[in-house]
Formats: structure tokens, sequence, C-alpha cells
């Protein structure tokens, strides 16, 4: 006869700043219990398993801008997590799930839910499994200062000030603009709508040094990654550049918007970069799936070293840069999650930022690909 599932054993301890350390020789779940917080906790060999009523929101960093809200029963997805915490909140409690221990190899995270509650399972593969906190804040502003103390005091990544240009270290306003839309169904704004959006912005007083970031400028948008042109419905290279030049007219800035080692399934040059595939130490080609309506794209990752990708990525990049006169570009992809026993991933991508730098020194180069680990950008 199976042994019953262990029953949970409740731990009325303040849940403000709970240690979840020295308890992974534990073989009984046990959940923290404060006011509305309500978390199962069960160590596992190679990680951690967290779980919480269905109802609370699950915010993963490694994803920019995504919120996993109310999932589905039943529902399971595997994402690699390279920012070391999770947050769960319900509106009234904010909760992040993080370790603070800078050295460990970044985790994979299984978000799923069934009976009833939202499931969270960390999988390191490295051995060793880190101590984990359960921190509980009021306000996503108090769990974002917290957080933000942290990173400035552990993982050596200097304040903006230090680092950035005076336009940017004072960059009054940030405004978002997509350009086509993600699944290929046309266009969202046009590049003679951002030249009209500059003369708006200067028309009701926006300050100096005002960014606008293009999120989706390129041709073809995510089908053609690693290649970089701006967007032929949107009016080309030419339209891109009067936009720019209106913008710069009245002392606004350009970003956009790059995804680093990210390559499309339908790329022209597939076949040569999926050659150039990064793995993980078990040979398995690493990369991410996109859900566009009835069909599913595959995405890979591919060495920032390899010739074929730098002549893609930088080298289509490099024109549109200097025709603009850019002034930021946002590296996208969390990235140096890579174990590729055949690449140094780390070290490649310093070099692929090397050469932009050398390149285009006066451009500001940001993003989820500049974490700590290259925090000497």
């Amino acid at each position: 006869m199976e042994d019953a599932a262990p029953t949970p054993l409740p731990a009325r301890r303040p849940a403000g700043v709970l240690d979840l350390a020295g308890g992974w020789a534990l073989q009984t779940a046990y959940t923290v219990l404060d006011e509305d917080l309500e978390i199962a906790i069960e160590h596992l060999a190679d990680g951690i398993t967290a779980t919480a009523p269905v109802g609370w929101r699950v915010h993963v960093p490694t994803h920019s801008g995504v919120r996993y809200v109310h999932i589905p029963e039943g529902w399971s997805s595997v994402v690699p997590l390279a920012t070391q915490c999770v947050v769960i909140e319900n509106g009234t409690s904010f909760v992040n799930l993080t370790y603070r221990e800078p050295d460990f190899s970044p985790a994979d995270l299984e978000i799923a839910s069934d009976h009833g509650r939202v499931k969270l399972t960390w999988q390191f593969h490295g051995g060793e499994v880190p101590g984990f906190r359960c921190l509980t804040f009021s306000s996503w502003a108090d769990l974002i200062a917290d957080h933000r103390d942290w990173m400035l005091s552990f993982s050596g990544v200097k304040p903006i000030r230090e680092v950035a240009p005076d336009w940017l270290a004072g960059c009054p306003l940030l405004v978002y603009l997509d350009i086509e839309t993600i699944g290929g169904g046309g266009l969202h704004h046009s590049f003679a709508d951002v030249a009209g959006l500059a003369e708006r912005l200067h028309e009701v007083g926006a300050p100096p040094n005002t960014m606008v970031y293009l999120t989706t400028w390129n041709d073809g948008g995510s089908r053609r990654w690693p290649t970089y042109e701006p967007s032929a419905a949107a009016g080309g290279m030419d339209g891109l550049r009067a936009a720019a030049d209106a913008l710069h007219a009245h002392g606004f800035r350009l970003m956009l918007h790059a995804n680093v080692w990210g390559c499309s399934p339908t790329h022209p040059e597939y076949t040569q970069l999926v050659s150039q595939a990064v793995h993980n130490r078990a040979g398995h080609p690493l990369g991410w799936l996109e859900y566009h309506g009835n069909h599913v794209d595959e995405f890979i990752y591919v060495r920032p070293d390899s010739r074929v990708y730098r002549e893609q990525f930088w080298g289509s990049l490099q024109p549109v840069v200097e025709a603009v006169g850019l002034d930021a570009l946002y590296l996208d992809q969390a990235g140096l999650l890579v174990d590729d026993p055949m690449v140094d991933t780390l070290a490649a991508t310093e070099a692929l930022l090397g050469t932009i730098r050398s390149a285009a020194p006066d451009l500001v180069r940001g993003g989820q690909v500049l974490t700590s680990r290259l925090c000497s950008e």
C-alpha cells in the first residue's frame, strides 16, 4: 500500500522575514501562515516547492512584463529564472520568495496549478540548493525597494547616476510605442506616427531628454531575429531616420529593442544558425516557445561568439544605429542562463558587448542582458 501524502504542518511565525534554510532533511511539507498569507513549503533534493491559493498572482521577473494571473487548473510551464526571486501577491500581501546567495547558478522554475493551488518549483542542477527566504510586504513599492537595496549591496551594480550619461540619469519621461504586432498581424503605428508624436510631445511641453522606446520596430518582428532592419511597412530606414530626426530636433531621445541570442525558426539563415545553438550540460538545445493562435514557434538560443550570429545581429544592427544616431539600445533576454560546456557564454557576451561599445561608444546599452554578472558594462 502506498504511503499517504504528508499533511502540511502549520508554522505560525511572523512572515515578514522567514528563512527557509536548514530544512532540506525535512520529509514533511509545512505551511507559513500570517493573516491572509498561506504558503506551503516543501524542500526537495534539488530545489524547493512553494504553493499558494490559486487566486494569487505570480510574477516571474525573468519574463519582463509577464504576469501569470489565475493559472488554469492543470497548466504547467518551465521557464529559466535569472533574477533569484519570484513574487506572488493577492493585492494585500506581496511576497518575495528569493535566495540571496549570488554565487549559485540560475535555476529552472516550473509554474503549475493543480488541486486549487498555484505551484512553483525551483530546480537547481548543480547539486547544492541555496537557502530561501520568504519576505512579505504590504506594497509593491516596499518590495521593490528592498530588492533594489539588496542588488546594489551585493551584486556590484552601480547606481544609474554613476554609470549613465547625464541625459539618461535625469531622463524625465519614457514613452513606449509598438510598431509591428508580435504575431505579424500588421502595424500598430508607423514611423510617421513617431515623428508626429515628437511634434505632439513638443507642443504639450515634454521636457528635453524624454525618451521614446520602440519595442517592435524590426522588419518582420520576431520572425527575423537575429537580423534587424527597420519595418518596411512602417516606412523603412528613411521613415525611421525621419522619426529620429524629429525626436532629436526637439531634444528627445530614441531607444530601439533587440533580442540577444534569439533566433527565429523562419530566419533565412536558420540552418547555419541552428548549428550554433547553445545546449545545456545534458546536450539538450535551449530556447523557448511562442504561441500564436493555431501555431507554435520554437525559437533557439545561438552562441554569441559564432560568426554567422554576429554577421546577422550586429552586422545588420550597426548600420541602423549609425543612420538614425541612436541614443540607446535595449538588449532583451534575461540570458546568461546557458550552461553549455562548449562555450563560455559570459565571456562571449562580454566580447559582443565590447564590439558594440567599440563601434558605437556613445550608444547607451541596457536591458535584461546587462545583469549583475555583466555589471562592469
